[in-house]
């Protein structure tokens, strides 16, 4: 009834298993792996109409439908960059710094880091220049995506070792 197995058998069931595991693990979005993703500026600006929010914030695109969420938030230029954008290799993240009564020399985007379906947006702040106007300052990047998603991600915008906005947003 029972046939005896050879132990030569289970060794490689168990090293194809484990080779399938770890396929699985290396091609997730963000896994137990610290990941840099590459990106690029779409739009750096001291100025967006609609952000009046006095902290910083987050607005996540992960599909063509989603560009309309930023009308009036970036210019006319950066929409029809971001209609340019394969949403299959990519998504957009905009970094608002906040408003502010004092021009603002803005926010820089320097790392975005994914780890544990979790992406730090990792930003230096300039200074105050001390002219008399409005500023709300912001970024827009496009982050090229790694491995696999279809997954809820976690954002983070850290500035100074501090979170200072975040969301969840599902990237396809």
């Amino acid at each position: 009834m029972f046939t005896k197995t050879s132990p030569h058998k289970y060794k490689i069931l168990y090293t194809l298993l484990l080779t399938m595991l770890s396929s699985v693990v290396l091609l997730s979005a963000c896994g137990p792996r610290e990941i840099e993703l590459p990106f690029e500026t779409i739009e750096r600006s001291n100025y967006s109409p609609r952000y009046e929010k006095k902290k910083p914030g987050l607005m996540i695109i992960a599909t063509e439908d989603e560009i309309n969420q930023l009308i009036g938030f970036v210019t006319p230029k950066a929409i029809s960059r971001l209609q340019e954008i394969d949403y299959n290799k990519y998504f957009v993240v905009v970094a608002f710094l906040g408003w502010y009564r004092k021009v603002h020399e803005g926010i820089r985007v320097e790392q975005v880091i994914c780890r544990n379906n979790s992406i730090s947006i990792y930003a230096q702040v300039g200074e105050l220049t001390g002219k008399d106007a409005i500023s709300s300052p912001y970024q827009v990047i496009k982050v090229q995506k790694v491995g696999r998603w279809g997954a809820e991600i976690d954002f983070a915008l850290v500035i100074d070792r501090n979170t200072v906005a975040s969301q969840s947003h599902y990237i396809p």
